[in-house]
């Protein structure tokens, strides 16, 4: 038995639905490919603006990390000691004698 004229036509109309649906699937996953990969870009983009952004503050941090390890040692000198005690409290050292202006 061979097939008719009209069995011919429903296969040919057939495989046209299939290739035309085929067609816009793929136009579909191209599109949702482009689209992604346009958001992963701006994502990039932000995070990269975060990081440089953590950089600066951390070596703004490892300064400030700095000034006070120094202003620490500072502290604990007897310079800051002696300073410390002339202005706070008027001493004066033991070869030092104190004079006060009068009014």
């Amino acid at each position: 038995m061979q097939p008719n004229g009209r069995m011919k036509a429903v296969a040919g109309r057939s495989n046209k639905i299939s290739v035309l649906i085929i067609v816009a699937v793929c136009i579909l996953l191209g599109t949702a490919l482009l689209w992604g990969r346009s958001r992963l870009h701006s994502k990039n983009a932000e995070y990269n603006a975060q990081e440089a952004q953590i950089k600066e503050s951390i070596a703004a941090q490892e300064e400030r990390s700095e000034q006070l390890d120094k202003y620490e040692r500072y502290v604990k000198s007897d310079e800051f000691a002696e300073k410390t005690a002339r202005e706070k409290f008027g001493l004066v050292g033991e070869d030092e004698y104190a004079v006060k202006a009068g009014n």
